[in-house]
């Protein structure tokens, strides 16, 4: 009897433990949120870009500018400093051997799993790998 009375007691207090939870979760904005918006490249690896790459983060998809081709892919899903895409869709165009090169470490910052921060305050968003960091800074 003593037993019912307490696993009915806590059955009864799971629905607002998880309601407390998702309001603690809620007062937090999400990563993919906080990305959404227009970007363009500062710096790779520590060197001002060719051309504006750039980089357009929706809730659904990912575009962008290589410097040289356009690229494109859906988001599966974007949460705690990871995404996971669909592979990168590009334009063919012949482009010029630095940036062909510039090119292949965009690809690689993005489908490499990179470790993504934004820092809201200062508008910066980095995508981190063992080869390549991407520095994006937010375009009004």
């Amino acid at each position: 009897m003593k037993n019912s009375f307490w696993i009915s007691a806590l059955l009864g207090l799971l629905p607002s433990l998880c309601i407390g939870q998702s309001f603690e979760q809620a007062d937090q904005p999400a990563v993919h949120d906080v990305a959404l918006g227009n970007w363009l490249l500062h710096t790779i690896d520590e060197h001002s870009p060719y051309g504006e790459p750039t980089l357009i983060i929706t809730h659904d998809n990912v575009y962008g500018h290589t410097g040289c081709n356009r690229l494109f892919t859906a988001i599966r899903s974007f949460e705690a400093g990871q995404w996971d895409i669909h592979a990168l869709n590009m334009t063919e165009k012949l482009c010029t051997a630095a940036l062909s090169n510039q090119e292949e470490k965009l690809i690689l910052g993005f489908e490499a799993n990179p470790n993504i921060t934004i820092n809201a305050a200062k508008n910066v968003l980095t995508f981190s790998t063992h080869q390549t960091t991407l520095i994006y800074h937010r375009v009004n």
